[in-house]
């Protein structure tokens, strides 16, 4: 009973909550997408969460023994890249397919510029999903956002100078810009609703 008091403010995903045995805390799961952040204490009556560093990476789905100190886990590993087909205009047939853009972490969402100069994709080879570019080729990845929270759907401006993506950055997602040679990113949605998947007319 009475009124809910909140205990995390760091605009991330929280999934499952278990208590510990002797009731002064909480575990939990959370990261800027369900299954890709690490486990965090939390004590009831406030505080900073700390991080159980123990655990790993991608892990979710605490539960804790009402006795004996163990805990258990899920551990959630995906590895994702972005592939490359070379498509000929002569014979209306395709190359094999090669690894184009990979990492040991989740690499997708990959989209060509108007102008064909640079792709845009998403990675969490930082540690949270943000906004990448990188050359026609692959060359010279460069990490455009550094948000540390979810962020998701980017899309090329038809200029090809700028990219449009959501974030959840301010708490609820909005709808953001960011130049594709960097920089600060600029917030177009304040709504107190959720804004997400944006594109550009051209």
């Amino acid at each position: 009973g009475g009124e809910a008091r909140r205990l995390t403010f760091s605009n991330q995903l929280v999934g499952r909550v278990t208590w510990t045995p002797d009731g002064g805390g909480i575990v939990l799961d959370m990261g800027p997408v369900v299954g890709r952040g690490g486990l965090w204490r939390v004590s009831v009556s406030g505080g900073a969460p700390e991080r159980l560093v123990a655990a790993g990476q991608s892990v979710l789905e605490p539960a804790i023994s009402p006795k004996g100190g163990r805990l258990v886990y899920t551990q959630s590993l995906r590895d994702l890249n972005i592939w490359r087909l070379e498509l000929s205009s002569s014979n209306g047939r395709s190359t094999v397919p090669k690894e184009f853009i990979s990492s040991t972490q989740t690499d997708q969402w990959a989209e060509f510029s108007p102008d064909g100069k640079r792709i845009l994709f998403l990675s969490t080879r930082s540690g949270n999903y943000e906004v990448w570019v990188c050359g026609p080729d692959g060359e010279n990845p460069v990490q455009l956002t550094d948000l540390s929270t979810h962020t998701g759907t980017p899309h090329w401006v038809a200029d090809s100078r700028n990219i449009v993506f959501d974030s959840r950055r301010e708490g609820i997602t909005d709808i953001y810009i960011i130049s594709a040679e960097g920089g600060k990113p600029r917030r177009l949605t304040t709504d107190p609703a959720e804004d997400i998947t944006p594109s550009s007319s051209r």
